[in-house]
Protein backbone atom coordinates (compact mmCIF):
# COMPACT_ATOMS: atom_id res chain seq x y z
CA UNK A 1 0.00 0.00 0.00
CA UNK A 2 1.40 3.44 -0.94
CA UNK A 3 1.62 6.01 1.82
CA UNK A 4 -0.62 8.32 -0.27
CA UNK A 5 -3.41 5.72 0.12
CA UNK A 6 -3.67 6.00 3.88
CA UNK A 7 -6.54 8.40 4.58
CA UNK A 8 -8.11 8.67 8.04
CA UNK A 9 -9.96 5.45 8.83
CA UNK A 10 -7.74 3.23 6.68
CA UNK A 11 -6.44 -0.03 8.13
CA UNK A 12 -2.86 -1.27 7.84
CA UNK A 13 -2.76 -4.69 9.39
CA UNK A 14 -3.64 -4.17 13.06
CA UNK A 15 -3.23 -0.38 12.82
CA UNK A 16 -6.15 2.02 12.31
CA UNK A 17 -4.98 5.29 10.73
CA UNK A 18 -6.17 8.50 12.40
CA UNK A 19 -4.29 11.19 10.45
CA UNK A 20 -0.95 12.15 8.94
CA UNK A 21 1.34 13.87 11.45
CA UNK A 22 4.64 14.16 9.58
CA UNK A 23 6.39 13.72 6.27
CA UNK A 24 10.03 13.50 5.27
CA UNK A 25 12.53 11.93 2.91
CA UNK A 26 12.33 8.55 4.61
CA UNK A 27 8.55 8.29 4.48
CA UNK A 28 5.27 9.47 6.00
CA UNK A 29 4.31 9.29 9.67
CA UNK A 30 0.71 8.70 10.77
CA UNK A 31 -1.04 8.81 14.08
CA UNK A 32 -2.55 5.34 14.33
CA UNK A 33 -4.11 3.03 16.87
CA UNK A 34 -2.67 -0.40 17.51
CA UNK A 35 -5.95 -2.27 17.85
CA UNK A 36 -4.22 -5.24 19.49
CA UNK A 37 -3.14 -3.22 22.53
CA UNK A 38 -5.50 -0.27 22.27
CA UNK A 39 -2.74 2.34 22.24
CA UNK A 40 -1.83 5.21 19.95
CA UNK A 41 1.41 4.93 18.00
CA UNK A 42 3.38 6.95 15.47
CA UNK A 43 3.37 4.69 12.41
CA UNK A 44 6.02 5.48 9.81
CA UNK A 45 5.45 4.11 6.30
CA UNK A 46 8.96 3.80 4.90
CA UNK A 47 9.56 5.00 1.36
CA UNK A 48 10.01 2.05 -1.05
CA UNK A 49 13.42 3.23 -2.26
CA UNK A 50 14.85 2.52 1.19
CA UNK A 51 13.42 -0.99 1.39
CA UNK A 52 13.35 -2.18 -2.20
CA UNK A 53 15.76 -5.09 -1.90
CA UNK A 54 16.04 -7.89 0.63
CA UNK A 55 19.58 -6.89 1.65
CA UNK A 56 18.38 -3.48 2.78
CA UNK A 57 15.27 -4.92 4.38
CA UNK A 58 17.36 -7.24 6.50
CA UNK A 59 19.64 -4.40 7.59
CA UNK A 60 16.58 -2.34 8.47
CA UNK A 61 15.18 -5.19 10.56
CA UNK A 62 18.40 -5.43 12.56
CA UNK A 63 18.64 -1.69 13.03
CA UNK A 64 15.01 -1.42 14.11
CA UNK A 65 15.67 -4.12 16.71
CA UNK A 66 18.67 -2.13 17.93
CA UNK A 67 16.62 1.06 18.15
CA UNK A 68 13.85 -0.82 19.98
CA UNK A 69 16.43 -1.88 22.58
CA UNK A 70 17.04 1.77 23.50
CA UNK A 71 15.51 2.67 26.82
CA UNK A 72 15.90 6.30 27.79
CA UNK A 73 13.37 8.91 28.99
CA UNK A 74 14.58 11.31 26.29
CA UNK A 75 14.00 8.90 23.38
CA UNK A 76 10.64 7.87 21.93
CA UNK A 77 10.41 4.09 22.15
CA UNK A 78 10.39 1.99 18.97
CA UNK A 79 7.73 -0.70 19.40
CA UNK A 80 7.93 -2.77 16.24
CA UNK A 81 9.02 -3.13 12.65
CA UNK A 82 6.07 -4.45 10.66
CA UNK A 83 6.00 -5.87 7.16
CA UNK A 84 2.44 -5.62 5.84
CA UNK A 85 1.53 -6.42 2.22
CA UNK A 86 5.16 -6.01 1.19
CA UNK A 87 5.48 -2.54 2.78
CA UNK A 88 7.64 -1.85 5.84
CA UNK A 89 6.34 0.21 8.76
CA UNK A 90 7.95 1.29 12.02
CA UNK A 91 5.63 1.71 15.00
CA UNK A 92 6.95 4.06 17.69
CA UNK A 93 5.75 5.76 20.82
CA UNK A 94 3.40 8.65 20.13
CA UNK A 95 4.62 11.69 22.06
CA UNK A 96 2.29 14.64 22.66
CA UNK A 97 3.57 18.19 22.75
CA UNK A 98 5.05 20.79 20.40
CA UNK A 99 8.18 20.32 18.35
CA UNK A 100 11.13 22.64 18.80
CA UNK A 101 10.26 24.17 15.42
CA UNK A 102 7.41 26.04 17.09
CA UNK A 103 9.82 27.39 19.73
CA UNK A 104 12.27 28.55 17.06
CA UNK A 105 9.51 30.32 15.13
CA UNK A 106 8.72 32.38 18.23
CA UNK A 107 12.27 33.72 18.36
CA UNK A 108 15.26 33.22 20.67
CA UNK A 109 14.48 30.85 23.54
CA UNK A 110 15.15 32.10 27.10
CA UNK A 111 18.39 30.78 28.55
CA UNK A 112 17.08 28.46 31.27
CA UNK A 113 14.73 26.35 29.07
CA UNK A 114 17.29 26.47 26.25
CA UNK A 115 19.97 24.91 28.44
CA UNK A 116 17.52 22.31 29.69
CA UNK A 117 16.58 21.36 26.13
CA UNK A 118 20.25 21.21 25.18
CA UNK A 119 21.25 19.07 28.15
CA UNK A 120 18.36 16.61 27.78
CA UNK A 121 18.84 16.28 24.02
CA UNK A 122 22.58 15.72 24.39
CA UNK A 123 22.04 13.11 27.11
CA UNK A 124 19.54 11.22 24.96
CA UNK A 125 21.96 11.27 22.03
CA UNK A 126 24.76 10.06 24.30
CA UNK A 127 22.59 7.12 25.40
CA UNK A 128 21.97 6.19 21.76
CA UNK A 129 25.62 6.60 20.84
CA UNK A 130 26.60 4.33 23.71
CA UNK A 131 24.60 1.59 21.96
CA UNK A 132 26.28 2.36 18.63
CA UNK A 133 23.26 4.19 17.16
CA UNK A 134 23.65 7.48 15.27
CA UNK A 135 20.45 9.40 14.65
CA UNK A 136 21.55 11.16 11.40
CA UNK A 137 18.38 13.26 11.14
CA UNK A 138 18.38 15.38 14.28
CA UNK A 139 16.30 18.51 13.60
CA UNK A 140 13.67 20.63 15.38
CA UNK A 141 10.81 18.61 13.86
CA UNK A 142 12.22 15.43 15.45
CA UNK A 143 12.34 16.79 19.01
CA UNK A 144 9.18 17.31 21.02
CA UNK A 145 8.89 19.37 24.20
CA UNK A 146 5.87 18.69 26.38
CA UNK A 147 3.99 21.35 28.31
CA UNK A 148 6.03 20.42 31.39
CA UNK A 149 9.28 20.90 29.47
CA UNK A 150 10.23 17.23 29.05
CA UNK A 151 12.21 16.67 25.84
CA UNK A 152 12.00 13.55 23.66
CA UNK A 153 13.86 12.74 20.45
CA UNK A 154 11.75 11.06 17.77
CA UNK A 155 12.49 8.94 14.76
CA UNK A 156 15.33 6.70 15.88
CA UNK A 157 13.79 3.89 13.84
CA UNK A 158 15.91 4.54 10.74
CA UNK A 159 19.11 5.65 12.44
CA UNK A 160 22.48 4.19 11.56
CA UNK A 161 23.75 1.36 13.74
CA UNK A 162 27.51 1.01 13.89
CA UNK A 163 27.38 -2.70 14.82
CA UNK A 164 30.36 -2.42 17.10
CA UNK A 165 32.18 -5.69 17.54
CA UNK A 166 30.64 -7.24 14.41
CA UNK A 167 33.26 -7.13 11.64
CA UNK A 168 31.87 -6.58 8.18
CA UNK A 169 28.42 -5.53 9.39
CA UNK A 170 27.11 -2.24 7.98
CA UNK A 171 24.31 0.23 8.55
CA UNK A 172 21.09 0.83 6.66
CA UNK A 173 22.78 3.09 4.12
CA UNK A 174 26.19 2.82 2.61
CA UNK A 175 28.73 5.55 2.03
CA UNK A 176 27.55 7.84 -0.74
CA UNK A 177 23.85 7.55 0.19
CA UNK A 178 22.24 10.61 1.78
CA UNK A 179 19.62 10.08 4.46
CA UNK A 180 18.31 13.01 6.45
CA UNK A 181 17.58 16.72 6.05
CA UNK A 182 20.38 18.65 4.26
CA UNK A 183 20.06 21.75 6.45
CA UNK A 184 20.90 19.67 9.54
CA UNK A 185 23.45 17.24 8.11
CA UNK A 186 27.12 17.42 8.98
CA UNK A 187 29.60 18.23 6.20
CA UNK A 188 30.84 14.63 6.06
CA UNK A 189 27.26 13.36 5.85
CA UNK A 190 26.47 15.70 2.96
CA UNK A 191 29.58 14.54 1.15
CA UNK A 192 28.42 10.93 1.38
CA UNK A 193 31.12 9.80 3.79
CA UNK A 194 30.94 7.62 6.84
CA UNK A 195 29.22 9.19 9.85
CA UNK A 196 29.55 8.59 13.55
CA UNK A 197 28.38 10.20 16.78
CA UNK A 198 30.21 13.44 15.90
CA UNK A 199 27.81 13.95 13.00
CA UNK A 200 24.94 14.14 15.49
CA UNK A 201 27.04 16.61 17.52
CA UNK A 202 27.15 18.91 14.48
CA UNK A 203 23.36 18.64 14.04
CA UNK A 204 22.93 19.43 17.74
CA UNK A 205 25.06 22.55 17.22
CA UNK A 206 22.77 23.72 14.39
CA UNK A 207 19.75 23.13 16.62
CA UNK A 208 21.26 25.06 19.55
CA UNK A 209 22.22 27.92 17.21
CA UNK A 210 18.60 28.20 16.06
CA UNK A 211 17.27 28.13 19.61
CA UNK A 212 19.64 30.93 20.64
CA UNK A 213 19.13 33.20 17.62
CA UNK A 214 15.87 32.14 15.95
CA UNK A 215 17.85 31.76 12.69
CA UNK A 216 19.54 28.87 10.93
CA UNK A 217 23.35 29.28 10.74
CA UNK A 218 23.67 28.08 7.13
CA UNK A 219 20.26 28.41 5.48
CA UNK A 220 20.33 29.56 1.86
CA UNK A 221 17.57 30.32 -0.64
CA UNK A 222 17.55 26.68 -1.86
CA UNK A 223 18.37 23.29 -0.30
CA UNK A 224 21.41 23.04 -2.59
CA UNK A 225 22.80 26.39 -1.46
CA UNK A 226 22.15 25.46 2.17
CA UNK A 227 24.11 22.23 1.72
CA UNK A 228 26.96 24.16 0.10
CA UNK A 229 27.07 26.55 3.04
CA UNK A 230 27.12 23.71 5.57
CA UNK A 231 30.17 22.30 3.80
CA UNK A 232 32.10 25.51 3.12
CA UNK A 233 30.75 28.55 5.00
CA UNK A 234 31.33 29.66 8.58
CA UNK A 235 28.27 30.50 10.67
CA UNK A 236 27.71 34.13 11.66
CA UNK A 237 28.68 35.25 15.14
CA UNK A 238 25.92 34.42 17.59
CA UNK A 239 26.73 37.48 19.69
CA UNK A 240 25.80 39.68 16.73
CA UNK A 241 22.43 37.99 16.30
CA UNK A 242 21.67 37.85 20.02
CA UNK A 243 23.88 40.27 22.00
CA UNK A 244 22.87 38.62 25.29
CA UNK A 245 24.10 35.12 24.46
CA UNK A 246 26.64 34.04 27.09
CA UNK A 247 30.14 33.75 25.70
CA UNK A 248 30.50 30.24 27.15
CA UNK A 249 27.39 29.05 25.32
CA UNK A 250 28.58 30.59 22.05
CA UNK A 251 31.88 28.75 22.48
CA UNK A 252 30.09 25.41 22.99
CA UNK A 253 27.92 25.89 19.90
CA UNK A 254 30.85 27.01 17.74
CA UNK A 255 32.80 23.90 18.69
CA UNK A 256 29.85 21.70 17.77
CA UNK A 257 29.75 23.38 14.34
CA UNK A 258 33.36 22.75 13.37
CA UNK A 259 33.67 21.37 9.83
CA UNK A 260 36.20 18.68 10.77
CA UNK A 261 34.80 15.95 13.04
CA UNK A 262 38.02 15.74 15.07
CA UNK A 263 37.69 19.45 15.96
CA UNK A 264 34.20 19.03 17.43
CA UNK A 265 33.25 17.51 20.75
CA UNK A 266 33.98 13.84 20.38
CA UNK A 267 30.74 12.76 22.05
CA UNK A 268 27.32 14.12 22.94
CA UNK A 269 28.15 13.34 26.56
CA UNK A 270 30.82 16.07 26.44
CA UNK A 271 28.27 18.56 25.12
CA UNK A 272 25.83 17.59 27.88
CA UNK A 273 28.53 18.11 30.52
CA UNK A 274 29.42 21.57 29.18
CA UNK A 275 25.79 22.69 29.04
CA UNK A 276 25.11 21.26 32.49
CA UNK A 277 28.01 23.28 33.84
CA UNK A 278 26.41 26.41 32.39
CA UNK A 279 23.10 25.52 34.03
CA UNK A 280 24.70 25.10 37.43
CA UNK A 281 27.06 28.07 37.23
CA UNK A 282 26.69 31.72 38.09
CA UNK A 283 23.40 33.19 36.79
CA UNK A 284 23.95 34.46 33.27
CA UNK A 285 22.11 37.10 31.21
CA UNK A 286 18.68 36.01 30.04
CA UNK A 287 18.11 36.34 26.27
CA UNK A 288 15.01 38.42 25.65
CA UNK A 289 12.29 36.60 23.73
CA UNK A 290 10.75 39.88 22.59
CA UNK A 291 13.47 42.24 21.27
CA UNK A 292 13.26 45.65 22.88
CA UNK A 293 11.18 44.38 25.78
CA UNK A 294 11.62 45.15 29.49
CA UNK A 295 15.13 44.49 30.82
CA UNK A 296 15.23 41.20 32.72
CA UNK A 297 16.47 42.65 36.00
CA UNK A 298 18.02 45.64 37.69
CA UNK A 299 19.38 48.36 35.47
CA UNK A 300 20.48 46.01 32.70
CA UNK A 301 19.72 47.35 29.24
CA UNK A 302 18.44 44.96 26.58
CA UNK A 303 19.96 45.92 23.20
CA UNK A 304 17.45 46.31 20.41
CA UNK A 305 17.90 43.63 17.78
CA UNK A 306 18.03 44.21 13.99
CA UNK A 307 14.63 42.52 13.71
CA UNK A 308 13.14 45.00 16.20
CA UNK A 309 14.42 47.90 14.09
CA UNK A 310 13.05 46.25 10.94
CA UNK A 311 9.60 45.98 12.51
CA UNK A 312 9.76 49.63 13.61
CA UNK A 313 10.69 50.63 10.07
CA UNK A 314 7.65 48.83 8.61
CA UNK A 315 5.26 50.49 11.04
CA UNK A 316 6.85 53.93 10.59
CA UNK A 317 6.63 53.70 6.80
CA UNK A 318 2.93 52.86 6.96
CA UNK A 319 2.23 55.74 9.34
CA UNK A 320 4.16 58.25 7.20
CA UNK A 321 2.39 57.26 3.99
CA UNK A 322 -1.01 57.33 5.70
CA UNK A 323 -0.25 60.84 7.02
CA UNK A 324 0.67 62.07 3.52
CA UNK A 325 -2.74 61.14 2.12
CA UNK A 326 -4.36 64.35 3.42
CA UNK A 327 -1.94 66.97 2.01
CA UNK A 328 -1.79 65.06 -1.26
CA UNK A 329 -5.57 65.11 -1.47
CA UNK A 330 -5.68 68.86 -0.71
CA UNK A 331 -3.21 69.46 -3.54
CA UNK A 332 -5.91 68.53 -6.09
CA UNK A 333 -8.27 71.13 -4.55
CA UNK A 334 -5.61 73.84 -4.63
CA UNK A 335 -4.54 73.17 -8.22
CA UNK A 336 -8.07 72.77 -9.58
CA UNK A 337 -6.98 71.02 -12.77
CA UNK A 338 -8.53 67.74 -13.82
CA UNK A 339 -5.15 66.03 -14.12
CA UNK A 340 -4.46 66.83 -10.47
CA UNK A 341 -7.20 64.41 -9.39
CA UNK A 342 -5.12 61.51 -10.62
CA UNK A 343 -2.31 62.24 -8.13
CA UNK A 344 -4.22 61.58 -4.86
CA UNK A 345 -6.03 58.56 -6.32
CA UNK A 346 -2.72 57.05 -7.46
CA UNK A 347 -1.15 57.87 -4.11
CA UNK A 348 -3.93 56.16 -2.13
CA UNK A 349 -3.75 53.06 -4.36
CA UNK A 350 0.05 52.77 -4.00
CA UNK A 351 -0.09 53.46 -0.25
CA UNK A 352 -2.73 50.76 0.20
CA UNK A 353 -0.64 48.21 -1.71
CA UNK A 354 2.51 49.20 0.16
CA UNK A 355 0.83 49.01 3.56
CA UNK A 356 -0.79 45.66 2.79
CA UNK A 357 2.55 44.13 1.82
CA UNK A 358 4.28 45.47 4.93
CA UNK A 359 1.46 44.23 7.15
CA UNK A 360 1.76 40.81 5.50
CA UNK A 361 5.47 40.65 6.30
CA UNK A 362 4.88 41.71 9.91
CA UNK A 363 2.24 39.00 10.28
CA UNK A 364 4.52 36.38 8.71
CA UNK A 365 7.41 37.38 10.96
CA UNK A 366 5.19 37.00 14.01
CA UNK A 367 3.20 33.87 13.22
CA UNK A 368 4.90 31.96 10.38
CA UNK A 369 8.61 32.67 10.62
CA UNK A 370 9.54 29.50 8.75
CA UNK A 371 8.04 31.07 5.59
CA UNK A 372 9.70 34.46 6.09
CA UNK A 373 12.47 33.89 3.55
CA UNK A 374 10.04 33.10 0.74
CA UNK A 375 7.71 35.97 1.62
CA UNK A 376 10.58 38.46 1.74
CA UNK A 377 11.73 37.44 -1.71
CA UNK A 378 8.20 37.86 -3.04
CA UNK A 379 7.16 41.05 -1.24
CA UNK A 380 10.31 43.18 -1.04
CA UNK A 381 10.56 43.95 -4.82
CA UNK A 382 6.90 45.04 -4.84
CA UNK A 383 7.41 47.20 -1.75
CA UNK A 384 10.39 48.90 -3.40
CA UNK A 385 8.41 49.68 -6.56
CA UNK A 386 5.49 51.16 -4.62
CA UNK A 387 7.96 53.17 -2.50
CA UNK A 388 9.39 54.69 -5.66
CA UNK A 389 5.92 55.46 -7.04
CA UNK A 390 4.90 57.12 -3.77
CA UNK A 391 8.08 59.22 -3.73
CA UNK A 392 7.44 60.37 -7.31
CA UNK A 393 3.81 61.21 -6.53
CA UNK A 394 4.79 63.26 -3.46
CA UNK A 395 7.26 65.34 -5.47
CA UNK A 396 4.68 65.69 -8.27
CA UNK A 397 2.12 66.97 -5.75
CA UNK A 398 4.63 69.45 -4.30
CA UNK A 399 5.63 71.22 -7.51
CA UNK A 400 2.34 72.89 -8.60
CA UNK A 401 1.54 74.24 -5.10
CA UNK A 402 5.02 75.51 -4.24
CA UNK A 403 4.19 79.20 -4.82
CA UNK A 404 0.89 79.33 -2.97
CA UNK A 405 1.59 76.78 -0.22
CA UNK A 406 5.34 76.66 0.19
CA UNK A 407 5.37 74.94 3.61
CA UNK A 408 3.12 72.09 2.49
CA UNK A 409 5.07 71.71 -0.75
CA UNK A 410 8.33 71.56 1.17
CA UNK A 411 6.96 68.83 3.45
CA UNK A 412 5.69 66.79 0.49
CA UNK A 413 8.99 67.12 -1.36
CA UNK A 414 11.07 66.33 1.73
CA UNK A 415 9.04 63.23 2.55
CA UNK A 416 9.16 62.12 -1.08
CA UNK A 417 12.92 62.48 -1.40
CA UNK A 418 13.51 61.05 2.07
CA UNK A 419 11.34 58.03 1.27
CA UNK A 420 13.35 57.38 -1.87
CA UNK A 421 16.65 57.48 0.03
CA UNK A 422 15.27 55.22 2.75
CA UNK A 423 13.97 52.76 0.15
CA UNK A 424 17.28 52.65 -1.73
CA UNK A 425 19.70 52.58 1.21
CA UNK A 426 18.25 52.38 4.72
CA UNK A 427 15.56 49.72 4.41
CA UNK A 428 17.72 47.23 2.45
CA UNK A 429 20.38 47.49 5.17
CA UNK A 430 17.83 47.05 7.95
CA UNK A 431 16.22 44.08 6.22
CA UNK A 432 19.55 42.43 5.51
CA UNK A 433 20.68 42.89 9.12
CA UNK A 434 17.45 41.30 10.35
CA UNK A 435 17.18 38.41 7.89
CA UNK A 436 20.48 38.09 6.02
CA UNK A 437 20.37 36.27 2.68
CA UNK A 438 16.68 35.60 2.95
CA UNK A 439 16.15 39.30 2.36
CA UNK A 440 18.47 40.19 -0.47
CA UNK A 441 20.68 37.28 -1.45
CA UNK A 442 23.79 38.84 0.11
CA UNK A 443 25.25 39.29 3.53
CA UNK A 444 27.71 41.85 4.75
CA UNK A 445 30.07 39.61 6.68
CA UNK A 446 29.43 35.89 6.53
CA UNK A 447 27.09 33.75 4.44
CA UNK A 448 23.86 33.27 6.30
CA UNK A 449 20.22 32.77 5.78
Amino acid sequence: MEDSELPPGARVGPYAIHREIGRGGMGVVYLAEDTRLGRLVALKALAPEFTQDEHRRERLRREARAAAALSHPGIATVYALEEIEGQLYIASEHVTGATLRSDIERGPMPLDPLLRVGVETARALAAAHARGIVHRDLKPENIIRSASGVVKILDFGVARFDWQGQPGARGLTEAGTLVGTPAYMSPEQLEGGEVDARSDVFSLGVLLFELVSGLHPFEGPTPASTAARVIAADPPRLSELNPLVPGELERVINRCLQKRPDERYQSAAEVAAELEALRGGTPLPHPARVPGGRPPSGDAVVPLSPRWWWRLHQITAMVVYATMVYPTWRMSDWVGAHWALAVPFAFVACAAANGTLRTHLLFTDRFNRAAMGLQLRRAVPLIRRTDWCLSALLVTAALPIARAHLAVAAILAAVGIGSLVVSLMVEPATTQAAFGRRASGTRKRTPHA
